[in-house]
């Protein structure tokens, strides 16, 4: 039974912790802003840096805000398969958003029994857990992120919708490809401290059970 319930709490943890983190990025719209000048932004598209802030804000807006149910851009055009395409981001996001809430909650539970109990493995086998993604995807991305990119596009979506037309859709031309890549480094960089900081607590409560 204990085993059990050390089972379920680094399940639960790990699930939480996985789902959040994007979000935590996506609404992150500053580490988008930061990019703006160093990738020259404003030499790919025909608009300001306000403009470009203005509608990369709507987008996350957008994409973060289930009350928000239509896309509209105030400077670009979009097509039909646009949109489409970020209905399905937006519901990835949201299935994230709920994951993140529901197995947090449940973490909590497990956890709270757990170091009631003080039992701490549950926080070792999180941490090791969430390590493997980031190990996985930094050595997927540093061998070819370009192909980890339209490997990812094509399992999580089953059209090509995500393949833009510039002219037909010119937000790809404010979303360059080194900025998902920095996304995704952001991403496994939170995981990673995460993962420390469970692994230096499980230490840390380790040796205070000891002692």
């Amino acid at each position: 039974m204990r085993r059990l319930m050390s089972f379920f709490a680094t399940i639960f943890l790990s699930i939480f912790i996985i789902s959040l983190i994007p979000n935590i990025v996506l609404s992150s719209k500053f580490f988008y802003y930061l990019h703006i000048d160093p990738l020259k932004i404003t030499n790919q598209i025909d608009l300001s840096k306000d403009q470009i802030e203005r509608n990369y804000s709507t987008l996350i807006d957008y994409l973060t805000n289930e009350s928000i149910t239509k896309l509209k851009f105030q400077d670009l055009a979009m097509s039909a398969e646009g949109e489409i395409h970020f209905e399905e981001v937006k519901g990835i996001f949201i299935n994230l958003k709920y994951s993140a809430i529901i197995c947090g909650v449940l973490a909590l539970i497990f956890c709270t029994i757990e170091l009631i109990g003080k039992r701490y493995n549950f926080l070792k086998y999180t941490s090791i857990l969430i390590i493997l993604p980031v190990v996985i995807l930094a050595v997927a991305s540093f061998i070819n992120f370009d192909a980890l990119f339209v490997t990812f596009h094509k399992v999580v979506f089953h059209n090509s919708f995500w393949v833009f037309d510039y002219r037909k859709d010119p937000i790809i031309q404010m979303l360059p490809e080194q900025f998902f890549l920095n996304c995704l480094i952001y991403i496994l960089f939170l995981i990673f401290i995460f993962s420390i900081v469970l692994f230096l607590l499980y230490r840390r409560l380790k040796l205070r059970k000891i002692q």
